[in-house]
């Protein structure tokens, strides 16, 4: 990764740590190597991470890093009080959207929270543009299919979520959602 990649990631997770409560247990997918989980390790009770990718391991009892492919090759054996999905919706074909916010949903447990941050579409050839440049080496910009942003919210009502929060950042380039999962009816 460049400085330049490094920011970018670093932006994402200011913003996605804002919703992350302290004590929590966090899902994190698309991790990388671990950067956020490893970086709120003092706040968190626990922390998984998961992507193909991942090479890293824990210096924390309490943080797990898998190689693995979600939802494919990871079935969680707890409930999770966050899940968080930086820069990875736009990489999910189309035919596995709905199955990916529907295995988030049940990942979580009553009154937990999905976060996602999804690029604009125009980034991509902002992307393009730096990653020619040798600016970024970006992860995976071939995977990009131009995801239509707009979407996101019925999509993931669809899987059961309520939109809680939709904000812009980045000069508008870049989108954060907060989807919340119902918390269970009092009786």
């Amino acid at each position: 990764m460049t400085g330049i990649d490094r920011y970018l990631q670093q932006q994402r997770i200011k913003k996605a740590s804002k919703h992350i409560p302290a004590g929590s247990r966090l899902l994190d997918i698309g991790c990388h190597q671990g950067e956020m989980l490893l970086q709120l390790a003092n706040r968190l009770s626990f922390g998984v991470g998961v992507d193909p990718l991942c090479q890293a391991t824990s210096p924390h009892a309490h943080i797990q890093l898998h190689k693995t492919n979600f939802p494919f090759d990871f079935s969680p054996h707890w409930q999770f009080d966050s899940v968080t999905a930086l820069a990875l919706i736009e990489h999910l074909p189309n035919d596995m959207l709905l199955p990916f916010f529907s295995c988030c949903f049940e990942c979580l447990q009553p009154g937990g929270q999905l976060i996602c941050s999804i690029p604009s579409k125009q980034v991509d050839y902002i992307l393009a543009v730096l990653s020619t440049l040798k600016l970024i080496e970006g992860m995976s910009l071939e995977q990009h299919h131009g995801f239509e942003v707009e979407q996101t919210p019925e999509i993931a009502a669809k899987a059961g979520f309520t939109l809680l929060l939709h904000q812009r950042f980045q000069l508008g380039l870049n989108n954060l959602f907060v989807f919340g999962k119902p918390a269970m009816p009092v009786l």
